[in-house]
């Protein structure tokens, strides 16, 4: 079995990729340094370049934790059991109780995939409400940068709502957005969940290469293939990428948000 086999791909799928590859590489031979930061790798070959060349996240085929369906790479435990979904809902009415007071349940998912998650969250949550005794709509809010995501998290929402009357749930609000781009009501009491956020989000690596002087690590382009460097931390990141180094000195290599650092300093 070769790869393509081994991942369902199709003739479009392998065509897709090879055009990104192939836009990476022009975009590293175009740098001056001839070096593209990790971050900037893993955004590219995540989310792509625009409608017209894809990445992971945005192909229109691309379908996370569903184990029934052809096109599925991979799932995890909120679409095999489906009691984990409904227990967080559970837990965050049970913690949430004593605020909730006349206010509606508001759930926020960021990066919700098919929607199964936030679907039996739903469930959990109206469930544990009535024990409650607390008579609340449940407010659904999908926080998702790609579209066709959005739509499948909508169909999630609207399918437990036309198969369980008892649950009161209000239309769903979508945000299609970047999380830290997103807008939110002012008033809303729940709770913000998300379940591995942290596999979608570009990171950049600092890495200890000189005593004096921090390095990242990059990806460079040789004999055609995309292959891994390090180099020098670039002027943006050389304070980022000294202070992740100094927080573990016995770490060789070191993961960081250059967007969120600041708010940990």
């Amino acid at each position: 079995m070769n790869i393509q086999e081994a991942l369902k791909a199709t003739p479009a799928d392998i065509e897709r990729s090879y055009k990104l590859r192939l836009a990476i590489i022009d975009e590293i031979r175009e740098s001056k340094d001839g070096l593209m930061s990790f971050g900037d790798f893993a955004q590219r070959s995540m989310y792509g370049y625009d409608a017209d060349l894809p990445g992971y996240y945005t192909n229109t085929n691309f379908s996370p934790n569903n184990p029934d369906g052809d096109s599925s790479d991979t799932f995890g435990t909120a679409a095999v059991y489906p009691g984990v979904g409904a227990a967080i809902g559970e837990i965050a009415v049970i913690e949430l109780a004593g605020m909730i007071g006349t206010n509606p349940l508001t759930l926020i998912e960021v990066g919700g995939g098919d929607g199964i998650m936030m679907r039996n969250m739903i469930v959990g949550s109206g469930k544990q409400l009535q024990r409650e005794g607390l008579s609340r709509t449940i407010h659904p809010i999908m926080i998702d940068r790609t579209p066709q995501l959005l739509d499948r998290q909508a169909s999630a929402i609207q399918e437990v709502r036309v198969s369980d009357n008892t649950l009161r749930v209000a239309d769903p609000l979508l945000v299609g957005s970047r999380l830290e781009d997103a807008e939110m009501p002012s008033q809303a009491v729940g709770a913000v969940i998300s379940n591995e956020l942290l596999d979608m989000l570009p990171f950049e690596v600092a890495c200890d290469i000189e005593e004096s002087v921090p390095g990242m690590f990059y990806v460079k382009v040789v004999n055609g293939k995309i292959v891994p460097a390090f180099a020098p931390a670039r002027s943006e990141y050389m304070d980022d990428a000294a202070y992740t180094l100094e927080k573990n000195p016995h770490k060789p290599l070191q993961s960081f948000q250059p967007t969120l650092i600041e708010s940990v300093k």
